[in-house]
Parts: structure tokens; C-alpha cells; sequence
């Protein structure tokens, strides 16, 4: 009878230990998982930034090469900027991103605007990124003065 109680102790010990070691595996794969989410939120919003920022710094170029372009640009309007009007319709955003330009002429300096969203979001909000150039204008040139906050 001794024996029995043993055994049985032994095996309680063993399931405890079982439930305790069940327990720590559930808690790193929630770990592991909640990591892997944040990696890829954070590669979805860097993809987005880059693209933002290749926009402007494409019209930027464009801008630089023709200084012409925004002076038909209302002063003080945010102006949606035609990628076919800035010869860049061939250029093809990255898979799975939408993207777009917009423009502010104030005085001597334009304000580009670079949007991109994705278009494979399965989440109830949308993942997109704003980013914002400056350039001024010396002469009758445009010179790129960099990021805006």
C-alpha cells in the first residue's frame, strides 16, 4: 500500500511538471508570435515609407529638370500632382502599394507630398505613409532642400 502512494506521488509530480513545462512552451509561442507580428508590421511600414519617399524624390527630379512644371500651381493648395503630366505614368510603384504625389507652392519653396497605402490590407485600418519634401527656388531653378517634419 506504501508502494501505491509512492507511485502515485510520483506520478502527480510528474504531471505537475508536464502542466508547468505546457505552460512555459504556450508562453514563448506567444512570445515567438507577437514577435513575428511586430517584423512584419515593421517591414510594411518601412516598404511604405521607401515608397513614399521614391515618389517625391521622383518628382523632385522631375521638378529639377523642368522648373515649369508648378508654375501653373495654385499658391497655398495642396495640388494632386498627375504622373502622367511629370512623365513618370511607366514608373510602377512596388507589389501590393498604391501611390501618389501631391504638391504646395507658398512664395519660393514647394512642399511635395509622397502617399503610399497597401493594397493587400486585411486589417481594419489602413496602412499607408505621408512623407514630405522641401525644395526652394533659387533663380529659376528648384533645389532640393530635403525632408520636411
Amino acid at each position: 500500500m506504501g508502494e501505491d502512494r509512492q507511485q502515485g506521488a510520483v506520478s502527480l509530480l510528474l504531471l505537475c511538471m508536464l502542466l508547468v513545462v505546457m505552460v512555459f512552451s504556450f508562453g514563448l509561442l506567444y512570445f515567438i508570435r507577437a514577435g513575428q507580428q511586430a517584423n512584419d508590421s515593421y517591414a510594411c511600414e518601412t516598404r511604405l515609407r521607401l515608397a513614399a519617399e521614391s515618389m517625391v524624390e521622383l518628382v523632385a527630379l522631375r521638378i529639377e529638370q523642368n522648373p515649369q512644371l508648378p508654375s501653373s500651381w495654385p499658391e497655398d493648395k495642396v495640388v494632386d500632382i498627375k504622373l502622367a503630366a511629370m512623365h513618370l505614368a511607366e514608373v510602377a510603384p512596388p507589389e501590393g502599394v498604391a501611390w501618389k504625389a501631391g504638391g504646395i507652392k507658398r512664395r519660393d519653396k514647394l512642399y511635395l507630398l509622397g502617399y503610399a497605402k497597401n493594397n493587400r490590407n486585411k486589417k481594419p485600418w489602413e496602412e499607408c505613409r505621408l512623407v514630405k519634401g522641401e525644395m526652394q527656388k533659387v533663380g529659376e531653378r528648384y533645389v532640393w532642400l530635403g525632408w520636411a517634419p
